[in-house]
């Protein structure tokens, strides 16, 4: 079986005027390769500025890889060994 860690894509919403709240989002897909996220980042960013003139609101897009198991085995390890460690408390 091979192994691969997908790419999330997160995107940046940033008003143009001070009367409104920039927002980070995870786009709810995740994309096999990072010029497949870049390019659905791309389009909706291109969505966006077709509406931009309604919401006024500029963008950026991140695709940043999802965690190996390891690194989910540590997280679940440190969280293992800190609730024991309370409990010992």
């Amino acid at each position: 079986m091979e192994m691969f860690y997908p790419f999330m894509l997160f995107i940046l919403q940033l008003p143009s005027d001070g009367d409104q709240v920039s927002s980070l989002q995870r786009h709810p897909v995740l994309y096999r390769t990072q010029e497949e996220c870049l390019a659905a980042g791309n389009k909706i960013l291109a969505d966006y500025a077709a509406e931009r003139r309604r919401y006024a609101t500029t963008g950026q897009i991140f695709c940043l890889r999802t965690p190996n198991s390891d690194e989910y085995e540590a997280l679940y390890d440190k969280m293992h060994s800190d609730r024991a460690a309370e409990r010992k408390k």
